[in-house]
């Protein structure tokens, strides 16, 4: 931050907290701060220094009611009641509306960027958790606590708010969230919320087919899109919602996946699947790749079928039993794994 710049906007902030500055003080503050992160956290040190030192102006709560109607009394002080003279009258209603419309909009331009500055003052620290090559747990303020995939990203408050706890998602993690009746916990996704008071489920919002998943453990869970509070579909266990945010559609169905969350548990269970989808289950598991060649004249080694369980093995103990199994080949390769053979017939 330029040594001029700080200079002056720590006297203009001193001028905002005890009430002197004025509204165009108030804007060119606000302005400001929304052009850096680093000011935000700035101003935020200072407004503690102002707490330690008792100032009880910047804990002043705005009401915009009693607001009002101290501006509404300060206009009939100074308005005229009656005037009469030369023939001339002034009516009191239509005085009073045209000074109301420019007081209000001399009251909007000084509260949105004063709204702006409590929301500073009062909105906590963000805190963003990213798994990046391997899985991540992460306990947040409440004691609830997220499991994040590979390349997940979760952002959180530092500290929630009395009315309710708000988290983003980008990517899969699965949710263990602690029961607070009159605090719900919301995610938030795109255009997706997912509202629960306390259960446990796994959402993913990155799929194949641009489709998110959420599958339900326990509890109740709640969806709706964006805007749209009053429209919801709920969850129950063992129950998975295909959520389509494009056409805002969610439909609702049995989980008959025995794999959703094996990225988690390394517990796969494959009854009669083909190998295609068994390496699809395997890729969100584990951080390398691997691929299906065929060789020679015979049918793709992806149709071929795998019935087989692993129970958190390493994943080349697990590509050796595969192509044990299916008479394939298993090749360490540069970039992941390659299997390789004719196929099945």
């Amino acid at each position: 931050m330029d040594k001029k710049d700080e200079t002056y906007f720590t006297r203009l902030v001193a001028r905002y907290l005890s009430g002197e500055a004025t509204g165009l003080q108030i804007q060119e503050l606000a302005r400001w701060l929304e052009g850096d992160p680093q000011r935000r956290k700035w101003f935020q040190k200072i407004v503690r220094a102002w707490q330690v030192a008792g100032d009880s102006h910047i804990r002043k709560k705005l009401d915009p009611d009693k607001e009002w109607v101290a501006l509404e009394a300060r206009i009939r002080e100074k308005a005229p009641k009656h005037a009469s003279g030369n023939g001339l009258t002034m009516d009191f209603t239509r005085w009073t509306s045209r000074f109301m419309v420019r007081a209000a909009a001399a009251l909007i331009l000084i509260a949105i960027p004063a709204y702006l500055l409590f929301h500073y003052l009062n909105d906590p620290e963000m805190i963003t958790a990213r798994a990046e090559g391997k899985l991540c747990e992460v306990c947040l303020p409440d004691g609830s606590v997220v499991t994040l995939n590979r390349h997940a990203i979760l952002e959180y408050p530092e500290e929630f708010d009395a009315e309710k706890r708000v988290v983003s998602l980008q990517g899969e993690g699965f949710f263990s969230v602690e029961r607070h009746s009159r605090k719900p916990f919301l995610i938030r996704s795109g255009e997706v919320r997912v509202r629960v008071l306390g259960t446990s489920f796994n959402l993913n919002t990155r799929t194949s087919n641009n489709i998110m998943e959420l599958m339900l453990v326990e509890g109740r869970v709640e969806i709706y899109f964006k805007g749209q509070s009053q429209e919801t579909r709920q969850i129950t266990p063992g129950e998975r919602a295909a959520i389509d945010q494009t056409g805002q559609h969610i439909e609702i169905s049995r989980n008959t996946d025995p794999n959703f969350l094996s990225w988690k548990t390394r517990l796969f269970i494959f009854k009669d699947d083909p190998l295609s989808e068994v390496i699809r289950v395997l890729d969100r598991a584990y951080p390398a790749g691997i691929r299906i060649i065929s060789k020679g004249s015979g049918n793709d080694p992806g149709s071929c079928r795998l019935t087989a369980t692993f129970d958190n093995q390493p994943l080349e103990s697990v590509l050796e039993i595969i192509a044990t199994t299916l008479d394939l080949e298993v090749n360490n390769k540069e970039g992941g794994f390659v299997l390789s053979g004719p196929g099945c017939y």
